[in-house]
Order: structure tokens, then sequence, then C-alpha cells
């Protein structure tokens, strides 16, 4: 499991990884093969996970060699497909596949205390990363790669993420701890607010913290006994509610390309 994800474990409907191969696929020829067994916990049942890449390394998009090692791994993992959108025959870094699978079990999700307890983690790891004034809090210095900027966006990462365990964690409906999740969230919203706003001047997310601010305000959703604080709420055939925030999409698809870290 990635430890960055773990909260989303048996809640994403969908995983997608594309490019991996083309960017490291030269020192970890089979990294294709931890993507099988991170999105086999991550996703719930029936959910896809959709993998986009170069046959040039690991026998990626080999039918056989993959289900050889669903199979070994005792993955709950079955291939739908297997396409050549493009033709790249040509091309030195070899033909490009989209490979699709589905999840036919059913994972272990966390609990309400889990994610709950997770919430108050990331709060506190993001107000570390917040509180540190790093080398440049001149407001004239709008440098975007700038030691504090970099320390803000980390605190959003951790504020967002601390989020996204609250609104799974209200949708397992345990009442008793409402009063808790309210209170984490408040200090979350707050937080994000205020790193957005920081964050203004270089980045123009003075949108952002409007919105947080406004979803901070916002009363309670309710959906049956089910608490969801803020958000735009959404259903996806009954399954758990989707929230947003600004910049987000929560936890709903996960992805994992060359091009960004989860």
């Amino acid at each position: 499991m990635w430890p960055s994800v773990e909260h989303l474990q048996g809640f994403c409907s969908v995983v997608l990884c594309t490019s991996l191969l083309t960017q490291v696929g030269y020192r970890e020829p089979l990294i294709w093969t931890d993507v099988l067994q991170g999105a086999a916990q991550l996703l719930e049942e029936g959910g896809i996970l959709l993998m986009y890449d170069t046959e040039k390394w690991g026998d990626f998009a080999n039918v056989e060699k993959m289900t050889q090692q669903i199979k070994k791994a005792q993955l709950d993992l079955e291939l739908l497909e297997r396409q050549e959108p493009v033709d790249f025959s040509d091309d030195p870094d070899g033909r490009m596949f989209t490979v699709a699978f589905r999840k036919t079990g059913s994972s272990a999700r966390k609990s309400c205390e889990w994610l709950v307890e997770k919430a108050e983690q990331l709060k506190q790891a993001g107000n570390s990363y917040y509180s540190n004034l790093a080398k440049c809090r001149d407001a004239r210095e709008k440098l975007s790669s700038s030691p504090r900027v970099a320390a803000l966006w980390k605190s959003v990462a951790c504020y967002v993420q601390g989020l996204d365990c609250l609104s799974l964690a209200r949708s397992q409906s345990v009442e008793e701890r409402s009063s808790q999740m309210n209170h984490i969230s408040s200090r979350l919203y707050s937080n994000l607010a205020a790193a957005y706003l920081e964050l203004g001047e270089t980045a123009d997310t003075y949108e952002h913290a409007l919105r947080v601010i406004d979803l901070a305000l916002a009363p309670p959703l309710f959906v049956g006994n089910r608490q969801l604080r803020g958000g735009r709420l959404g259903h996806q055939g009954g399954r758990t509610p989707v929230v947003s925030y600004p910049g987000h999409q929560c936890s709903r698809i996960l992805c994992a390309c060359a091009y960004c870290s989860v």
C-alpha cells in the first residue's frame, strides 16, 4: 500500500496510471507490478484500474505475463481489455497500450476511528509545514519555487487529505464522533484557507480561499442519517458520496503518473 493514500483503501472507483514506464522503466522495468498491487487495495469492488504505457519495459501489456502476475500475487483483478489507441510502431520508445482491469473482490476499508485519527495527524503535519517560515517569507519574493511556497503547498496537501478522511468517516454514519469531526474539519478549513490566501500572490489561489471559507460556514448536509459537512455532494449509483474541495476532486479517482506524486 502507498502510505500517502492508505486512507483511500477500498474507496476508489478508478485508479489511473499513465506514462510511468516511459519515465522510469529503464531503471524499474517491473514497476507496473507495484501499480497492480497498490490499485488492488485501493479499489472498491467493481472499480477500474486503467493503465497507459509503453511495452518497452518489463513485459507491460503482455496479456499472458500480466495475468500470471495477478495470479502469483493473488490479486482480485481481472483483465478487461488491451488496446493500442495510437500506432507508435516506429517509435524507439516502443508501442503504447491501454490496459484495463476490474476489481472482482472487496478490500477492507479503514474504520471511522482510524480515519478521524488520521485526519488529526494530517492536520498536525499540515500545521508543521505551515509554521515553517523557511527562508523567504518576504511577500516581494514571488518565486513559485521558493522554500516557503513549497512548504505551503505541502500544508495544502495535508489539509485536503485530512478533509478526505473526514468525508469518508462521515459516510460510515458514526454519530457519536460528529462533534469531534466537526471540530477537526473547522480547523482544517481555516488552515487551508490561510494557506491559499498566502499562496495568492504566486499561484492566484484567492478564489480557492474564498470557496474554502464558504464551505467552512456552510451548514452540514444530511443524507439519511449521515452528516456530510460542506463540499458539493453527489451520488454515483448509491455509493460513497463525492465531496469536492478547491483544486481537488475527492478520493473517488486516484491518478498516479510520472508527472505527479501521490
